[in-house]
């Protein structure tokens, strides 16, 4: 899978984020499977959409927020996120589940 990647310690995730959305959901996978698209309903000020995507991640993979850094794309739609502790099996399990469409 593009979008997952094993580590050392964890994983990686691609994210394309969509703020100010209507609900907290993951949609899917981006077209060329890049990237896996979540909407948030937090605003992309202050750090609000990025704290509210690792509390979102968080609550779903059942890992302390601790766990999670986004290490790419601060300031951008698009990040890379590592998640301490976390399998890419288990992960992307989880996380596709939960995709919308």
């Amino acid at each position: 899978m593009k979008w997952i990647h094993e580590r050392s310690e964890g994983i990686t995730l691609n994210i394309s984020l969509q703020p100010n959305a209507n609900a907290d959901t993951v949609v899917g996978l981006s077209e060329d499977g890049q990237y896996l698209k979540i909407k948030i309903n937090a605003a992309p000020r202050s750090g609000d959409a990025n704290n509210s995507l690792i509390s979102f991640l968080a609550k779903r993979l059942k890992l302390p927020k601790r766990n999670f850094e986004i290490i790419q794309g601060q300031k951008n739609r698009r990040k890379v996120m590592f998640v301490r502790g976390a399998t890419v099996s288990a992960a992307s399990k989880i996380l596709l589940s939960l995709a919308t469409s």
